[in-house]
């Protein structure tokens, strides 16, 4: 409810020392899942002029492995694009000043597929990633990069990761570090399928965004 959200913002100004009389009033509203999506979009159609022409949307429902997951994420093809701004790194770099610059912030991430840079995105300990192509002399450090994540970072639903909890697994370096085989027949094809799609060993393909013309 609402006004439980007006309390628990009031209570957290309480704790941090701050007076909660002191300035404006917290802001809550309701949740608009279409004003979220709206929203989305319009980032998404400035990140391709701004970017990449290739922009996704994180794909629904099930993407994120969560039937009732909203879309929150944006996935950029930078392939090539690199050079343009002198560095992968100046990419993240100019994609955190286009969302600056319309009062946001976000998590980002680069990786050599759209689902462990979703990962990255979401679980890494730092807010910005950048991880090394998939050469052999980088192998080691993309492993340790995604090995670290939480199991939730391969995308699976909850009775899945309800699982893999039970059984004591609790990272992706857990859960891969085990028999293919034998986590095929007790948990499902579909866990290797999303360990592959993480570590880039299949190919995704996402719808990209197409802008609105006015």
């Amino acid at each position: 409810p609402l006004h439980e959200a007006t309390d628990l913002l009031l209570r957290t100004k309480v704790n941090a020392g701050t007076d909660s009389n002191a300035g404006a009033e917290p802001l809550v509203m309701k949740h608009d899942p279409q004003a979220d999506r709206e929203a989305l979009d319009q980032i998404a159609s400035l990140l391709q002029l701004r970017i990449s022409p290739l922009v996704a949307v994180e794909p629904e429902p099930t993407f994120a492995g969560l039937a009732s997951h909203q879309p929150q994420t944006l996935l950029l093809d930078i392939t090539g694009i690199g050079q343009w701004f002198g560095s992968e790194q100046a990419v993240l770099s100019e994609a955190r000043e286009e969302l600056k610059r319309c009062g946001l912030q976000a998590r980002m991430a680069i990786a050599n597929s759209s689902a462990a840079a979703w990962a990255l995105a979401r679980f890494a300990r730092e807010p910005i990633s950048l991880v090394p192509d998939n050469t052999p002399v980088q192998l080691c450090a993309i492993d340790r990069a995604i090995g670290v994540l939480p199991t939730p970072a391969l995308r699976l639903d909850e009775r899945t990761l309800h699982q893999l909890d039970r059984l004591g697994l609790r990272t992706v370096a857990d859960v891969m570090q085990l028999p293919r085989d034998g986590l095929a027949a007790r948990l499902g094809s579909e866990l290797l399928r999303r360990i592959d799609e993480l570590m880039g060993n299949v190919d995704q393909v996402l719808t990209m965004h197409q802008a609105t013309v006015e």
